[in-house]
């Protein structure tokens, strides 16, 4: 979940950068910007957001128990994680997902951009920024160890490098 989230806040990030005349007009951007607002809110939620530096991150990444008969995972649920009404697998990451980490930091840049006249939360993304870049930039061999060995070709990350620019 934790993927999906910061690659949409990521992608409605950029568009308001680029197209909040648009949004403006149609009287759409308050809206889009509380949905950014949910989204960097449930990332900064996934690691020590208030510290300078953190050793985890938590990931939920479902195991495809479609495969097996059952429809109750993420391949096939897309409603907010607070409203899910079944058991998840939850791992929590310690200090071996350096992929993960920096794709949440760049998803939480973009997103500081889009809030830079709330001065306040503007200062907590970028410091979260700061925080996951450290914690991925000190071992980025570790690419995508958070998702483990089923799940690869799902949720394959392949530009950890750009994200740690």
């Amino acid at each position: 979940m934790t993927s999906l989230i910061n690659h949409t806040g990521s992608l409605l990030s950029w568009s308001v950068i680029e197209y909040s005349a648009k949004y403006e007009s149609t009287k759409e951007l308050h809206h889009i910007k509380e949905i950014i607002r949910w989204g960097v809110d449930y990332l900064l939620k996934t690691f020590n957001s208030s510290a300078d530096t953190t050793n985890n991150i938590v990931a939920e990444v479902e195991q495809g128990l479609a495969s097996r008969g059952s429809k109750l995972n993420n391949h096939y649920s897309w409603m907010r994680p607070e409203d899910i009404d079944y058991q998840c697998w939850l791992p929590s990451v310690w200090a071996r997902c350096s992929d993960l980490a920096a794709e949440v930091a760049a998803a939480l840049a973009v997103a500081s951009i889009v809030f830079k006249n709330d001065k306040a939360n503007s200062y907590k993304l970028v410091h979260g920024v700061f925080t996951l870049w450290k914690f991925a930039s000190r071992d980025i061999k570790h690419k995508n160890v958070y998702i483990g060995q089923w799940d690869a070709a799902s949720f394959n990350s392949t530009s950890l490098v750009e994200s740690l620019k």
